[in-house]
């Protein structure tokens, strides 16, 4: 299972209204059942989506679950066994907390290794496999895409399961907001700290 959790492995039936052999289900349908019940999800093996919800139950199941995050990450040693594999995990209330920094729709610029490194002048164009080009973060903490969720200073990404750290930030009366990227592993190097993509309010 994804980022590392014990789980036991059975084999289900695909949801109601799969269509055997179409190409999202054509597979077949795995549910890894996690020894903890707020951590069951299924996964798909080809896509490794999360479960078919409607936006009301995306919004339960992403508060019952824990997402990687970047205080996770530098809890992690790949040369030692995590004491506590949970530690640092981030973990939604459910409600949502109003940024006015944040709300409104960006564009992605850049991506950088630290803020420090940001030039709005001399920055070239963003690289082309960016997940996050563009963002509406809207006050009921929406996105626009079910996946991407948003509350405070955080964006959750429950497709990857991980919590990402918003910095709103003016330059030369110029609104960005530098969000991590991502990428929350234990086999990362100790010490690793994500990329940020750099947004741009439109």
């Amino acid at each position: 299972m994804r980022h590392g959790s014990q789980s036991r492995h059975a084999v289900t039936a695909p949801p109601l209204g799969a269509r055997p052999g179409g190409s999202r289900y054509g597979h077949g349908y795995i549910a890894f059942q996690s020894c903890k019940k707020r951590d069951n999800i299924n996964i798909w093996f080809e896509e490794m989506k999360v479960p078919p919800f409607g936006a009301d139950q995306l919004r339960k199941w992403a508060a019952d679950i824990s997402l990687l995050s970047s205080d996770w990450q530098a809890k992690q040693d790949p040369s030692r066994n995590a004491e506590d594999p949970e530690a640092g995990r981030f973990k939604w209330d459910g409600k949502v907390t109003a940024n006015p920094a944040v709300t409104g729709a960006w564009a992605a610029v850049a991506q950088v290794a630290t803020e420090a490194e940001f030039v709005p002048a001399k920055q070239a164009a963003p690289p082309g496999n960016l997940r996050i080009k563009t963002m509406n973060f809207n006050n009921d903490g929406t996105t626009g895409d079910p996946l991407w969720l948003w509350s405070g200073s955080t964006l959750m990404d429950l497709e990857l399961r991980q919590a990402l750290k918003i910095t709103p930030k003016k330059i030369d009366d110029t609104d960005y907001l530098f969000i991590e990227a991502g990428g929350f592993s234990d086999k990362n190097p100790k010490g690793w700290k994500p990329p940020l993509i750099v947004m741009k309010r439109n």
